[in-house]
């Protein structure tokens, strides 16, 4: 996408010049990071930066932090999903082990911090707290995530959970990126809502595109499904299903199974009471009052545009 490509470039070349010690743990580090990704989330710290008036440049080293913060917690949370595959390729554990993806994943973890501070001056302070908030907020919702394979959580606590597993670090990006280009914490603060909102709607079309996005997703179709996850579509089917139909939900979503009939199987209960629809409808309202929210920002205006044009990506992706 055009608004993101310029940020992309500059992330790309940034993560091809990371000196890389020559030890084994860096190589999972290394796999995972060249197997591709979009880059949203550290190209929203660029346009943080530009948002206050800064260059993309000078918060290129908390653009990095992002990303790779955020290809650490992948790496843990394809462990917990018993997941094969990512962007295409085999995941990290399935490479190597689970012991070596753990480990590698908290090296990573370290560096995103080594990199949040770097070049950060005065800044250090609030980024170390508004990056460790985001952190912990991403490990709540993980867990919750995890306790929701158990129980079925309503409506109110599935957003809540991606809230804290996604939406948060979108926000967060946006907020440290601004900061290295202006001591302003309330504008940041309210940009952090708008990336929160935006990153809510993101959730909410992953959950869709995990059944609907195709082979170009690089995920295997339906992994929701296989993982018995509760996403929007499975709560929206639930609160409008017959007792048959619940039943067979549960009974789908109460073994391990791992088979393409349970993907047909639920998605066509999804379908018949409409699920899929109603889903993308959510998606567009979180959308909006991330929109809302930007709108009442005064900022520049090429930066602006920019921002505009990637927050609709967000939400319009097909993969």
């Amino acid at each position: 996408m055009e608004a993101f490509d310029r940020y992309t470039t500059l992330i790309n070349d940034s993560l091809n010049n990371i000196e890389w010690s020559d030890q084994k743990l860096y190589d999972p580090m290394k796999y995972i990071l060249k197997n591709g990704g979009k880059r949203i989330r550290p190209s929203l710290t660029l346009v943080g930066a530009e948002l206050a008036g800064a260059r993309a440049e000078d918060a290129i080293s908390q653009a990095l932090a992002i990303e790779l913060f955020h290809n650490f917690s992948l790496m843990h949370d394809d462990i917990m999903d018993r997941a094969d595959l990512r962007r295409g390729k085999a995941t990290v554990h399935k490479q190597w082990d689970e012991p070596t993806a753990i480990l590698s994943g908290d090296g990573m973890m370290v560096m995103a911090y080594q990199y949040l501070i770097r070049n950060a001056f005065e800044s250090t302070p609030k980024l170390i707290r508004i990056f460790s908030k985001m952190a912990l907020d991403v490990c709540e919702g993980q867990m919750k995530d995890m306790d929701f394979e158990q129980t079925i959580p309503s409506m109110d606590e599935y957003i809540d959970m991606i809230r804290q597993k996604t939406a948060v670090l979108l926000g967060a990006a946006l907020q440290i990126g601004y900061l290295i280009g202006k001591d302003d914490e309330t504008s940041a603060s309210r940009l952090y809502h708008c990336g929160v909102n935006w990153g809510i709607a993101f959730q909410i079309k992953d959950d869709y595109l995990d059944l609907y996005g195709g082979e170009k997703s690089g995920k295997v179709i339906g992994g929701d499904i296989l993982s018995n996850k509760k996403t929007v579509l499975h709560l929206i089917a639930l609160s409008k299903a017959n007792e048959d139909d619940i039943q067979k939900l549960n009974h789908w979503f109460s073994n391990n199974d791992r088979s393409q009939e349970k993907i047909e199987a639920v998605k066509h209960i999804y379908e018949k009471y409409n699920a899929h629809n109603d889903c993308l409808v959510m998606a567009n309202t979180y959308f909006k009052n991330g929109n809302n929210l930007f709108n009442e920002l005064v900022l520049p205006r090429e930066p602006r545009k920019r921002m505009a044009k990637m927050a609709e990506h967000i939400l319009q992706r097909d993969y």
